[in-house]
């Protein structure tokens, strides 16, 4: 359901708080993501129904139509391009990834850098030699 923002600002000049409307606004990135989410929808369907009707049909006529690869080919540009400004952390979390690659949990590791990542600090006056104390 779309909303009209520009509608609802408008409420400020009756002296109502609007300032949280702008975290409903969209951002490039989530623009970026509803279009390939339809391009995505839009090269289902174009398949599904191609190999659907594919038992009825000789394996040349089956092949994909010129715009179902335009459509195939579209989709993975706009996915390169929204991965290529993502962090790694954005596409995937540690656990799901030690999963994926069937290694175990990061239960232990974390602990064991917890324990060496609490070095207490050295004070060095200025001008002394840390060896020097």
């Amino acid at each position: 359901m779309k909303v009209d923002l520009d509608s609802l600002r408008s409420l400020s000049e009756l002296g109502i708080d609007i300032s949280f409307l702008d975290s409903f606004a969209e951002s490039p990135a989530q623009t970026a993501l509803g279009k390939t989410a339809d391009s995505i929808e839009t090269l289902s369907t174009m398949q599904t129904e191609r190999l659907t009707n594919a038992d009825r049909r000789t394996k040349s006529e089956r092949a994909a139509p010129e715009k179902e690869k335009e459509l195939a080919a579209d989709v993975t540009q706009q996915l390169v391009e929204l991965a290529s400004k993502a962090t790694p952390g954005d596409l995937i979390d540690a656990e799901g990834l030690r999963h994926a690659a069937a290694v175990g949990p990061l239960t232990q590791p974390q602990k064991i850098l917890e324990k060496t990542a609490t070095v207490p600090e050295q004070h060095i006056p200025l001008g002394a030699s840390p060896t020097s104390q």
